[in-house]
Order: C-alpha cells, then sequence, then structure tokens
C-alpha cells in the first residue's frame, strides 16, 4: 500500500514536471519563432523601403497577397480571402488599393461574372520577386550556419511543423 502511494507521488511529480518543462521549452519555443517572424517582417520592410523599383509603401497584407498570387497566374478573390484568412470584404479594400497602385488588376471572370479574378501586373510581379529573393537570402544565411546533419534536421522539423499546421487548418 505505502509503494502505491509512494509510486502515485512520483507519478503526480513527474507529471507535473514533464509539464512544467514542456511549458518552458514552449515559451523558449515561442521566443525563438518571434526572432525569427521579426527577422523577416524587418527584412520585407527594408526591402520594402529601399527598393527603388517599389517607390511605394507595401503593408503585410499586401505582402501576403502578392505572396499567393506570385505563386499561381491569378487566383480569385474567394481563394485569396481563404489562403491569408481575410474576409472577402475586408480584403476588397486592400485589393482596391492595390489596383491603384498598379500591382494587381482585377476583372470579372468570363464564365460567371460573381467571380472576379485577380493577377500581378508588372510592378506586382517584381515586387514577388524581390520579397522572394529576400526569402532566400534570409533562409540561405540560416542554412549557411549549420552544419549538414543540422541542416537536414532542422528541414526535417520544419516539414513536420508545417503538416501539422496544414492539418490543423483542414480542421
Amino acid at each position: 500500500m505505502i509503494l502505491c502511494l509512494i509510486i502515485e507521488e512520483l507519478f503526480i511529480f513527474y507529471g507535473f514536471f514533464t509539464l512544467n518543462t514542456l511549458e518552458k521549452k514552449a515559451k523558449q519555443l515561442l521566443s525563438y519563432m518571434d526572432t525569427i517572424v521579426q527577422h523577416f517582417v524587418v527584412e520585407q520592410t527594408n526591402m520594402n523601403q529601399s527598393s527603388l523599383e517599389c517607390p511605394m509603401s507595401l503593408n503585410k497584407h499586401e505582402l501576403r497577397i502578392i505572396d499567393v498570387l506570385g505563386q499561381k497566374d491569378y487566383c480569385t478573390m474567394s481563394e485569396i480571402a481563404e489562403q491569408i484568412k481575410l474576409a472577402v470584404s475586408t480584403l476588397t479594400g486592400i485589393i482596391d488599393s492595390m489596383v491603384e497602385k498598379k500591382i494587381v488588376s482585377r476583372e470579372r471572370a468570363a464564365h460567371d461574372r460573381r467571380m472576379v479574378i485577380v493577377k500581378l501586373d508588372e510592378q506586382g510581379a517584381k515586387v514577388f520577386e524581390m520579397h522572394r529573393e529576400a526569402k532566400g537570402k534570409i533562409s540561405h544565411g540560416i542554412l549557411t550556419s549549420l552544419d549538414e546533419d543540422e541542416q537536414k534536421t532542422i528541414l526535417e522539423l520544419f516539414e513536420k511543423i508545417s503538416n501539422k499546421i496544414l492539418a490543423m487548418d483542414k480542421d
């Protein structure tokens, strides 16, 4: 009986200890993620402000839209809204601004006039390439600071994390 109580106490302690350690690790991971995300945001802002080819100021939603459109020939408003997790009504105002800046064009689909198709204009395509190049430099810089085994590990972990996030999005 006493042995059972001791085991139970150890289990409670170990469970608490594990949770406490997991909470600490989660906070540490969040700190690292904040650092990485902040670096990407600063790089995007620097790219955005220093480019002579792109004199207009772009916000984070516009950059996300450019990223979505840069990966396809065109998207519907609904597809963009779903990708960047914004309501279509919110997206409409952002797209209006981007049309004025001559970054994107918008037209009605020939087969269904209710659908609005959005495409990158020439200026938008240039911004997409610059943005992709800046992100590539950051990724390259991260990987070159690691040895071959660490590179393999980080890529496997990011793949696992990405797959988990995608699976959560589907739920």
